[in-house]
């Protein structure tokens, strides 16, 4: 079937010069050209987004490591308070893994029975020097012997227990 009658007789879209298609073809070419123009600038987009977010990620990852590692030391200084928040900080963060990831666990489940224990030990320093005013000398010497023993007061509270321990231990 051909064109309808009376209608002008339709051209070509399609012309060759010089050797070269031109017309439609012509057309298509830029068409190509500016899908892979816009192609390009969404895969920059796309990887420049997971740069962003891999650096992002990697300052998280260094700042818990710096996070654990305060809180470890903190810990290992007998400020428990202050490294179960520091140890909480990171694992807030929830990028760690591997072996940090179990000594982050392993110093949180440790950290609360330290932080109690320290506190009985303070108790029982303060209970010395309340029986050693009243001059309760076998009851302070027995809350100073507690307190002077126990690994979980800081070295300075360690030492102050041991002198009140002597003065109790001269009179």
């Amino acid at each position: 079937m051909g064109p309808p009658t009376g209608s002008p007789p339709t051209e070509s879209p399609i012309v060759v010069r010089d050797g070269w298609l031109t017309g439609c073809f012509e057309r298509s070419l830029a068409v190509v050209f500016l899908h892979k123009v816009v192609c390009i600038t969404v895969l920059a987009g796309l990887l420049a987004g997971l740069t962003t977010s891999t650096f992002a990620q990697d300052a998280d990852t260094d700042q818990a490591k710096a996070l654990l590692k305060q809180g470890v030391s903190q810990f290992d200084t007998r400020n428990y308070q202050q490294a179960k928040a520091v140890l909480l900080k990171a694992a807030e963060l929830k990028v760690l893994t591997g072996d940090e990831k179990k000594t982050l666990d392993d110093y949180l489940v440790r950290v609360d029975p330290a932080i109690r224990k320290q506190r009985a030990a303070l108790e029982a320093y303060r209970a010395g020097e309340k029986a050693l005013k009243a001059g309760e000398l076998d009851e302070a010497k027995k809350q100073f012997t507690a307190a002077a023993d126990s690994p979980f007061l800081r070295q300075e509270e360690i030492k102050d227990a041991k002198a009140e321990l002597a003065v109790v231990n001269f009179k």
